[in-house]
Order: structure tokens, then sequence, then C-alpha cells
């Protein structure tokens, strides 16, 4: 007999919503998108629909793993157990319990109970050493938010389903809901930014195939100092909105900042020409509204 259970993927923050068939041994034998998901309305990527695969692969560990001389051999959750509670303990003897430390990283860092669990079982033994992959993973996002609005928790998405040009850096709908910009039917939502008159411009080193909008392909790592070439190009172009500049407690170290950064000295090193910098830099400004979304490759480090 098989089970029906509504679920959620744990991969990103986007948390998609799932259904998974379950045989009565366990065996997973279907993942599918819940199109009764109130929010994500039946779509998710691929990487999530193959959870049953990861769930089943031959080489996932199912037990715990000893190290030898000559390899590893398996072991029994009660020896494993009561080994790594001796060796944690002569750890904190030795060298306080600030050594024991925990690091947590998706796709448990969105299961709804195993980021608590991890925080509550490091601080039982007194330590503060508890580390994730925010430390690298959009902690630019994070930092921002703090200067701007005060709060690390507060983050602006791009209004989709009213702009009329969306600029996307690192993201491919496709493959990936986008790192903080998950939503249901990305390509048509962006697609329909096309449909009624606007523009979408992807930024990516690959080649990818969104199916909407261009992809523009730049050198791997050089993100920053396009961004950097566009404020340039619009501020010496067409100048900055007035209302956003009266926010800059110091727009002169701003502007001194950006003026080595004009498209000419930029565009060798981003690997584009310097007239589509300009193109890129006057498009987004001249748009009657325009959003800007950065997933993977700007968010890291």
């Amino acid at each position: 007999m098989t089970t029906k259970h509504r679920t959620y993927c744990r991969l990103c923050e986007a948390g998609c919503g799932i259904v998974v068939d379950v045989a009565d041994d366990g065996t997973v034998e279907k993942v599918r998108p819940d199109n009764d998901h109130p929010v994500t309305k039946g779509f998710a990527c691929n990487k999530g629909m193959l959870c049953g695969e990861i769930h089943h692969d031959p080489s996932r560990l199912n037990e715990p793993q000893r190290r030898t001389a000559s390899g590893f051999v398996a072991s029994t959750w009660n020896d494993a157990t009561t080994d790594i509670a001796e060796r944690i303990n002569a750890i904190i003897a030795e060298h306080g319990p600030n050594a024991i430390a925990g690091y947590i990283g998706n796709p448990a860092a969105f299961n709804a109970t195993a980021g608590p669990a991890l925080a509550l079982f490091i601080a039982m033994f007194g330590s503060s050493s508890l580390f994730t992959t925010g430390s690298q993973d959009c902690s630019n996002k994070f930092a921002i938010a703090e200067m701007l609005w005060g709060s690390s928790q507060v983050h602006l998405i791009a209004d989709v389903d009213n702009t009329d040009h969306m600029l996307l850096f690192g993201t491919n709908p496709r493959v990936s809901k986008g790192s903080f910009l998950a939503m249901p039917d990305p390509i048509a939502r962006l697609g329909a930014i096309e449909q009624r008159g606007g523009t979408v411009r992807f930024i990516d080193p690959r080649r990818i195939e969104p199916k909407v909008g261009e992809v523009i392909q730049l050198k791997p790592d050089t993100d920053v100092y396009l961004l950097a070439a566009m404020l340039h190009e619009i501020d010496a172009r067409r100048g900055f909105d007035q209302a956003g500049t009266a926010r800059i407690t110091d727009l002169d170290s701003v502007r001194e900042f950006l003026s080595g950064f004009s498209a000419a000295t930029v565009a060798p090193v981003v690997g584009l020409d310097a007239e589509l910098i300009v193109q890129l830099a006057l498009e987004f400004a001249d748009a009657p509204t325009a959003a800007v979304h950065m997933s993977t490759g700007v968010n890291m480090g």
C-alpha cells in the first residue's frame, strides 16, 4: 500500500510544497510538487524532485562509521554515541566548552527542528561556537539590511509583477527558484514583464537558458565591478535620484569611490564592451520602474 504525505523541500529557503508517495516498507516511490500548496502552488525545482533518489542512494550513510587504520567500518548507534560522548568530555576537560563547535547548512538549516536542535545541543555544553553557511552564503544581504534598514532580517524583494525592468545577477529560475526571490512559476512571471513591454536581463558567467530575457555573460567574480561601472555611468549621464541620495550621509565619498570605475575602465575587467555597460546602466536608469535581484556569486564571500 502507498501512503501520500504532504511535506516540503528543505534544500533552500523557498520551502516548496511537495507530495511524497511512500510504500509500506518506507520506499519513496514518487515525489511531485504540491498543486494545493498555498504559496508555491505546484512549482518546485528539479533538485527537490530528486530527494527520493538521494534518500535511496546506495552511497548514503544509514549507520555510523568508525575510522580505522584499514578504512571505515560500521558501528552501532550505542557504541558511536558512547564513544563520541567520551571524546567530547575529554576535549571540554582539556580545552573548555568553546572547543566544541557546531556547523549547519543546507538542507538541515531549513529543517524545522534540525537547526534549533543543533543550537540547543551546542549550548548544552556551555559553548557559543555555532557556525553556519551564513558566514559566506548571502551574508552581504544580512549586513546591508542591518546598515540600511536597522535589522538584518529586513530584505527588499524585487516587485516582479509590477516592474518594467528586471536585472538578475547569478540566478537561473529554470534550475532553482532563486535565493531570496522564491515564487511560483518564475519563468511565466518574468516573461510577463516582457509581455507588458518591459525588459529582463540576466547577468551570469554561464550561458544559462531561462527562456525569457537576455543573458549577458561577464567574467566570473566581476559582478561588483560591473555594478560600480553602472552606478558611475548613471551618475555621470543621468544623475542619482535626489530622494535616494538624501538618505546617504556621505555622497561625496561614494562618488569619489565610483570615479575610478568608468565603463571604459571596467570593460576589460568584466569582459564586456564599454558601450554595453553604458546601455545596461541607462536601461536601468531610464525605465519607469526597475528592480535588481542578486543570487549566487554576488552573495558569496
